[in-house]
């Protein structure tokens, strides 16, 4: 069978040959499915990609040992940003926790930290 003839459902199956093209359907559709764009948004559809929350977890519970006074700003700012990612649909919802836990370590750090500058 040539591939270029059309195909014939009477006419019996012919071995499989790897080199050669499968022969023309004409029941089955054409592949016009567009290629997918060079870049996209989101590399994994239906998942919204991370808020970043063990991140901010960490640099929040890090910053009660050591660096409080750059690290809790950084926790309580990050934290911010996320949230606001959070709440817009634009991020994973399902750390919402770590996000505010560390938010919240990194405010408690940050504000300790300036009393314990303000006062001799």
């Amino acid at each position: 069978m040539n591939p270029q003839q059309p195909y014939d459902p009477n006419q019996p199956p012919q071995p499989y040959n790897p080199n050669q093209p499968p022969p023309y359907n004409p029941n089955q559709p054409p592949n016009v499915y567009p290629p997918p764009p060079y870049y996209q948004q989101n590399q994994y559809p239906g998942y919204l990609p991370s808020a970043n929350g063990g991140t901010i977890l960490f640099l929040g519970i890090i910053s009660f040992f050591c660096f409080g006074i750059v690290l809790g700003p950084v926790a309580w700012v990050m934290g911010n940003s996320s949230l606001a990612l959070i709440d817009s649909g634009q991020a994973n919802p399902m750390e919402r926790g770590n996000v505010a836990a560390g938010r919240i370590c990194g405010m408690l750090v940050a504000l300790i930290a300036a009393g314990a500058q303000s006062h001799p």
